[in-house]
C-alpha cells in the first residue's frame, strides 16, 4: 500500500487509500480475521463493505511498513532535528558552531509536504540571523507550528514529512522579459507591499501566472502590477 507512488494514485482518482492505511495501521501487530459484506462496482467505481474481527494476541513477525524519508542533505537534517527538538522540548535548539556551508549568512525558505501536500512554508528574503544554519531552525520551526493556513505539525507527522530547503540568492532587479518561473524565484515590491514566489513549482509556467501569484500574496492590485518593482533570484533547492 505505502509503495503505491502518489502520481499513480491520483491518476487513478482514488479515494480510498487514506482509510485503507488508516485500517492497516490501527491493525499493525494485531491478529485480524476479515469477512467481506458486500462489494459492487457500477460504472466502473468499486464500493466494498467488510468486517474485521480482532483476536487476542500478536501476529508473530508481522510489521506495518513505515515511510522514513531519507535526508541527504545537511540543510534539511537541520530541519528535521529542529522540529523534532521543538515539538518534544518547546525550544529551539543552539547551534553554536555550524559547520560549511550553514556557518554563513543566507535567506531559505523551509517547506514541508505531506503525502505530496503542502503542510506549512516559511522563510526570509534576505538573511535574518548570523548563519545559514540558525536561518534553517528558525523557519523551519516557523513552517511547522507558525504558518498561519496550516495546523501546528504533531510529533507523529514528523517521520512523514517530506522536507525541502531552499537557499536564495540575493535578489536582483529585473523586467517582465527576465521572468523565468521554472529558474527564477520572484519579489514584487508596491507602495510597502511585498510578495515572494519560488522558482519551479508545479502549475506555474508562464511569467503572467507567476506575477499575478506575486502580486495576489502581496495584496498588490493586478492593474498596478506594471507599477511594482521586481526582483528575481535563484535557489539552491536541498532534499
Amino acid at each position: 500500500m505505502l509503495s503505491i507512488p502518489p502520481e499513480f494514485r491520483q491518476r487513478a482518482a482514488e479515494c480510498g487509500w487514506r482509510p485503507l492505511v488508516t485500517l492497516l495501521g490501527a491493525l499493525d501487530g494485531l491478529v485480524s480475521q476479515s469477512e467481506v459484506l458486500s462489494y459492487q462496482g457500477p460504472f466502473g467505481v468499486g464500493y466494498l463493505v467488510a468486517a474485521f474481527t480482532l483476536a487476542a494476541g500478536v501476529k508473530p513477525g508481522f510489521t506495518f511498513p513505515r515511510a522514513q524519508p531519507a535526508d541527504a542533505s545537511a540543510h534539511v537534517q537541520l530541519a528535521r532535528e529542529a522540529i523534532r527538538r521543538y515539538l518534544l522540548r518547546g525550544q529551539a535548539m543552539d547551534l553554536p558552531n555550524p559547520p560549511p556551508p550553514l556557518d554563513v549568512p543566507a535567506a531559505a525558505f523551509v517547506s514541508l509536504k505531506l503525502d505530496d501536500q503542502l503542510r506549512g512554508c516559511i522563510g526570509t528574503i534576505e538573511p535574518e540571523h548570523e548563519n545559514l544554519g540558525k536561518e534553517i531552525i528558525a523557519n523551519a520551526i516557523a513552517a511547522a507550528t507558525g504558518d498561519p493556513r496550516f495546523e501546528p505539525v504533531t510529533a507523529e507527522e514528523l517521520e512523514q514529512l517530506s522536507i525541502s530547503v531552499d537557499v536564495l540568492s540575493e535578489p536582483v532587479p529585473a523586467d517582465y522579459s527576465q521572468l523565468n518561473p521554472a529558474k527564477l524565484g520572484l519579489v514584487a515590491q508596491w507602495k510597502g507591499r511585498r510578495g515572494l514566489l519560488l522558482p519551479d513549482l508545479p502549475g506555474v509556467d508562464t511569467p503572467e501566472e507567476q506575477l499575478q501569484i506575486v502580486c495576489s500574496k502581496a495584496g498588490i492590485p493586478l492593474d498596478k502590477a506594471g507599477e511594482a518593482k521586481l526582483f528575481t533570484f535563484s535557489v539552491k533547492r536541498f532534499f
